[in-house]
């Protein structure tokens, strides 16, 4: 006697017979689509630097690599700790830019 076919399902798919029990009342009730994930609301980020000062800052770090960020023009403190922070992406960019062509 191999056991009933919930625990038989729940031992294949790694899962507890509570959740097979509320996943199985769950589709009954509202459908298979209410099983499949929902999508989630992105975090919202007030102070992330605009997308535009991005692309220009990173045009900078390419074609003046030597740059620190306390030395470019106009650069204000939190200027220079935004301009660190994105330089310090800036290899991983570069890396998925030679990937990609």
């Amino acid at each position: 006697m191999r056991g009933s076919p919930h625990s038989e399902a729940c031992r294949t798919f790694g899962i507890s017979r509570t959740t097979y029990h509320r996943w199985t009342d769950r589709a009954a009730r509202y459908g298979l689509a209410a099983l499949m994930p929902k999508g989630r609301r992105g975090p919202a980020m007030p102070n992330a630097t605009p997308a535009d000062v991005v692309e220009i800052l990173l045009a900078e770090a390419i074609a003046r690599p030597t740059l620190g960020a306390a030395t470019a023009p106009g650069a204000s403190r939190r200027a220079a700790n935004t301009q660190t922070g994105i330089r310090g992406h800036l290899p991983l960019l570069c890396a998925r830019a030679v990937e990609v062509s």
